[in-house]
């Protein structure tokens, strides 16, 4: 699951600080309005890495807003702008999202200047994850479409071994890997990996570092814990990096290893910062939550996550930030399955909401909540709004570039169970509203999966929804193209795949040749836990008793 990936969290050595003897040069390029001020301590935070060289707009800071309350009504859909003032992240009236804007503008204007000899300049993903800046998406659309000029212009200009043009690639990942363009990123990191090895110096840390979360978003976790390891062995173990081995071996379902890594990144971070202001110390404990959680420690496992979640808010208050969510869709996904349902939804609520904010409305994370927001509600058997956010979470799972038939799976077939389980009535007309998601997602697998058994599993399942919907064209030629697939796989007995494929085949068949079933089917006796997903009679039937139809 996307929130409980690794943090992003640079792990080169730190540069030593400036010394006293360059403090006069550094003073002559600080813009003389500010120099002449007297904010001689605010200058002392720039030498540090605390704010960009041009301080005007830094120091500009809006002051703290007192949190606000969400109480929307259920079911109302409010903007991301609406939700970032009911959060508390705007004053007043005020825009937040231009209020950052401008203020980014203002440490944008930093971009082309030389970076001072032993200070680390920040990027907007990372003044967005220590929470300097608001995590808002259209600040990182906007970084992404100025950096992405920049990086052509510098690799055409001063090449891709040129210093700038390495610091402004990572600037450009750090923004990427937020809105997770792992395509893109993958491309440009077969350039750029080989020649920051050649270097050898800290831009060998980062490719490595980049690469690695990168696999480890496409879910190639032992490909990305090779690479944390070697990072290991260049720059030793740290809390930071103990953390991400941890989380890739609690991937991987290695948690005697995972909790072993966890534990260290815990010494590390209690040694160093015991209150975890500076480091990340909700990463660790969310971990830790985790391994516990797959172990079967539910129980124990809820105090360390909801821990987490607090120290997240507590650190970015008062912004919505993502980590606050994925540590709250963690609680959520534990709290469902310990049965407390309108807390979990709640938790599931709140992430959707600052995902979007923060992420974007097609981000992965947000398809992620709304995924498992819909599997709560209809848990609590509210089929509607179970219905609107499953859609919603298919229509951009098949979007994602780490595509994965799993979830895609998973969702069709809980968005078919709200029509088709705990039901005295199926009703079969509105199933056609999902036609378009199921074609995006057969296109998705057409294009970048082989066409084996797992595949024809996807036709024959959105067969079966496009039967269900009326569509009995579509439907029997998927079923058959199934039927091929199956024939031909070797691995497994597909025998009574081929079965239940035939016998729709059969029911569509009927209904093209005239014998219509009816698009309402009420279900005798008492509500079925199921009904059958494959209409092989006249009618559909359900798991338990008969079917009554009505057109």
């Amino acid at each position: 699951d996307e929130e409980e990936e690794p943090v992003i969290e640079d792990v080169t050595p730190s540069a030593p600080a400036v010394p006293e003897d360059t403090l006069g040069a550094v003073l002559g390029r600080v813009p003389a309005s500010i120099r002449a001020s007297g904010q001689l301590v605010d200058i002392a935070r720039s030498l540090s890495g605390m704010a960009p060289l041009d301080l005007k707009a830094e120091l500009k800071a809006a002051a703290p807003v007192p949190a606000g309350k969400t109480g929307a009504a259920k079911g109302k859909v409010r903007s991301p702008m609406e939700i970032a003032m009911a959060m508390g992240a705007a004053p007043q009236a005020a825009d937040v999202v231009q209020q950052a804007k401008s203020a980014h503008k203002g440490a944008d204007k930093t971009a082309n200047h030389p970076p001072i000899p032993g200070r680390p300049q920040k990027s907007l993903a990372q003044r967005q994850a220590t929470g300097e800046t608001p995590e808002l998406v259209e600040l990182q659309l906007e970084d992404e479409e100025r950096l992405e000029k920049e990086f052509a212009q510098q690799k055409s200009t001063l090449g891709l071994d040129n210093q700038q043009t390495l610091i402004t690639f990572f600037d450009l990942f750090d923004v990427w890997i937020q809105l997770y363009r792992l395509n893109k990123i993958m491309t440009a990191l077969e350039e750029v990996v080989p020649v920051c090895r050649k270097r050898g110096d800290q831009f060998k840390i980062k490719a490595i570092q980049a690469l690695s979360f990168t696999l480890w978003k496409q879910s190639k976790f032992s490909e990305a814990v090779k690479l944390f390891h070697e990072m290991e062995e260049l720059v030793g173990k740290n809390a930071a990096l103990c953390e991400n081995i941890g989380h890739t071996y609690s991937s991987m379902g290695d948690y005697p290893k995972a909790e072993e890594y966890f534990q260290d990144a815990l010494e590390f971070t209690k040694a160093k910062d015991p209150e975890g202001e500076e480091s990340n110390l909700g990463g660790i404990l969310l971990g830790l939550g985790l391994v516990k959680e797959r172990l079967g420690d539910l129980e124990g496992a809820l105090p360390n996550v909801l821990e987490a979640y607090q120290y997240y808010k507590k650190k970015h208050h008062p912004r919505p930030a993502s980590l606050t969510a994925k540590a709250g869709m963690s609680a959520s996904k534990l709290l469902k399955q310990l049965g407390q349902f309108p807390k979990a939804e709640e938790f599931a609520r709140e992430g959707v909401e600052i995902f979007k904010i923060t992420c974007g409305e097609t981000n992965p994370l947000t398809a992620g909540a709304l995924h498992d927001l819909g599997d709560i509600l209809w848990c609590q058997r509210r089929r509607e709004e179970a219905r609107e956010a499953l859609h919603r979470a298919y229509e951009l799972e098949v979007m994602k570039d780490a595509f994965s038939l799993i979830t895609v799976l998973e969702i069709h077939n809980l968005l078919m169970d709200t029509y088709l389980k705990d039901t005295t009535e199926i009703v079969r007309g509105p199933i056609k509203n999902h036609f378009p998601i199921v074609d995006a997602g057969l296109a998705r697998v057409r294009k970048d999966l082989q066409l084996d058994g797992n595949t024809a599993v996807y036709l024959k399942a959105v067969a079966e929804l496009r039967a269900w919907g009326a569509d009995y064209s579509g439907a029997r030629s998927l079923f058959q193209e199934a039927i091929e697939i199956f024939a031909a796989e070797e691995t497994t007995d597909c025998r009574h795949l081929i079965e239940q494929c035939t016998t729709m085949l059969s029911f569509c068949d009927r209904n093209l040749g005239g014998r219509q079933s009816p698009m309402v089917l009420s279900v005798g006796g008492e509500a079925p836990k199921e009904a059958n997903a494959n209409p092989g009679d006249d009618e559909p039937s359900s798991s338990s008793g008969g079917t009554k139809g009505r057109s």
